[in-house]
Parts: structure tokens; sequence; C-alpha cells
């Protein structure tokens, strides 16, 4: 697809980044598991979502470089995954928002952000269908 063609190169360096991550994270949950007792252990409201936020950036990056890609794919890919996913953020919140030992900050960037991230896919997917300028830069 076209709109996509001066996008290639950020699309590959972003998904490699996700990857290189996402790996990283397991090596320090690896590493930290023997240290950290397991009533410490917050993977399920901090570590797994960030591999899952991970993951998403790195599919997306791999569903932008499909060759036969056009314009209406893209955009409703997205925008069922921006939809999907941004149920997936509003769960982690009310989790969160659970957690009596959660500082601000936490809820800003385990919270807010991921919403507000997937809230942009699907304004991006929209603006995609309609064929509007800046719908790649939002995605």
């Amino acid at each position: 697809m076209e709109m996509l063609d001066k996008w290639h190169d950020f699309f590959i360096v972003l998904g490699a980044a996700a990857g290189t991550l996402i790996g990283a994270m397991f090596v320090v949950i690896s590493i930290a598991s023997g240290l950290v007792r397991e009533s410490e252990l917050t993977s399920r409201i901090f570590v797994t979502p960030t591999i899952i936020h991970l993951a998403f950036v790195l599919m997306g990056c791999a569903f932008t470089l499909v060759p036969s890609l056009d314009r209406v794919s893209l955009g409703a890919g997205a925008g069922v995954a921006g939809i999907v996913f941004f149920g997936y953020a509003g769960r982690n919140v009310f989790h969160i928002g659970r957690r009596r030992a959660v500082v601000w900050i936490d809820h800003l960037w385990y919270a807010v952000m991921p919403l507000l991230a997937y809230l942009l896919v699907i304004v991006g997917a929209v603006l995609v269908l309609k064929a509007a300028p800046g719908a790649i830069e939002t995605l």
C-alpha cells in the first residue's frame, strides 16, 4: 500500500524493538522469580499486561508490513484490534484500582496510558478507512 511505503523502516525498527523488549521481560522474570516471594509478585497486573502491550506493537508492525495489505484491511484490522485491546486495558484499570499499594504514577502508566494508546489506534483505524491525512501517523 502506497501510504505505508514511507513508514516501512519505522515499522521494522519498532517491531524489532518490541520483540527485543518481550525477550528482555522474560529474562527479567526468570531472574526475579527466584528473588521475589509469591505474595509480592505483581506479574498479574504489571508484567503480563506489559508483555501483551508489547506483543500488540509487534503484531501490529508485522501486520502493516504485509505486502498485499490494502487500506480497508488495515483500517478494519487495526479497528478490531484496537477495540479488543481497549477492552483488555479497561480490565487492567479495574485490577490496578483494586490494589492498595499502587502509587499514582502506576495508575498513569499502567492504566491511563494504555487506554489512550488503544483509543488512538481506534481513531487511526477510522482515519485510515476514511483515507484521511495523518491516519498512519495516528496509528
